[in-house]
């Protein structure tokens, strides 16, 4: 089965960042940020721009795909952050841990994010999160594995914390480090090891297979070793496109009927969770 919680990430990971020292305190954002989510990089710039004015040995990491990076360009240039902001180039799955570790925190400001595995990956590698409290990622990062900014609840309008609170917010991971981190990377490991979950629960250790991450091209030579589909998802951002890709190598499949899945769900092609 290919894991939802990022186990290649948790199993290869030995301990956490708490005991990496950079010269720079280092935040890491990560994403496929398009033009409409501009407001994920440039509300953190603000934040940066504001904090070096009492701490100057502050760095920003943003890697990803990038689609407006002329803009921030020129923006990072108008805010006068050409020393505290690095892009990093577009990473591959194998290349994350490399990545995450050259960072002490991970920030992200989306808003109403369903599951971003980018966090759990963050955590796997120690690192505390700071975060906009909307969509699951309270519930990934718990309360002692980083720091949730408070903002109002919305499905028809994006809401963003404001720069002095995501600045208060950066200060308290910077002192909070060590303890955060510890957390961070214990809470992946207890609830986010797909092979130690499945165990706790009583799945025999030869019943199962964790195939870790897939590329797309390769799944086609993995569907044709299955029988049924299961897809009990909840909070789906969009249509599962796992479960599409399934329905159309002809496998039978059970699909709950829940957010970016109610499209796909009909009893007549598909056993319907209710």
């Amino acid at each position: 089965m290919p894991s939802l919680s990022t186990p290649s990430i948790v199993a290869s990971i030995d301990s956490p960042g708490a005991g990496v020292v950079f010269e720079k305190f280092t935040f890491l954002m990560t994403g496929n940020i398009r033009k409409e989510s501009n407001y994920r990089i440039s509300s953190i710039l603000y934040a940066v721009e504001e904090l070096i004015k009492e701490k100057n040995n502050i760095q920003l990491n943003i890697a990803g795909f990038i689609e407006d990076k002329k803009y921030f360009f020129s923006k990072i240039r108008s805010l006068k952050l050409e020393d505290n902001v690095v892009f990093l180039k577009k990473y591959t799955q194998k290349e994350a841990p490399k990545i995450y570790k050259q960072a002490d925190a991970y920030i992200t400001m989306s808003y109403q994010d369903n599951c971003p595995t980018a966090v759990l990956e963050a955590m796997a590698c120690g690192l505390p999160i700071l975060y906009s409290s909307s969509g699951g990622v309270p519930e990934l990062v718990g309360k002692e594995a980083g720091l949730g900014i408070k903002v109002q609840k919305s499905w028809q309008k994006t809401y963003v914390p404001s720069k002095f609170a995501i600045t208060n917010g950066m200060k308290e991971i910077i002192g909070n480090k060590k303890n955060m981190s510890l957390a961070s990377r214990e809470r992946a490991v207890e609830y986010f090891d797909i092979k130690k979950w499945a165990l706790d629960h009583g799945i025999p250790e030869d019943k199962f297979i964790d195939l870790g991450f897939i590329n797309n091209h390769a799944m086609l030579e993995h569907l044709r070793e299955i029988d049924l589909g299961i897809f009990p998802n909840r909070c789906e951002g969009g249509t599962n496109l796992v479960a599409m890709e399934a329905m159309a190598s002809g496998i039978p499949c059970i699909i709950a009927k829940n957010t970016g899945q109610i499209d796909l769900t009909n009893e007549n092609h598909c056993f319907v969770l209710h």
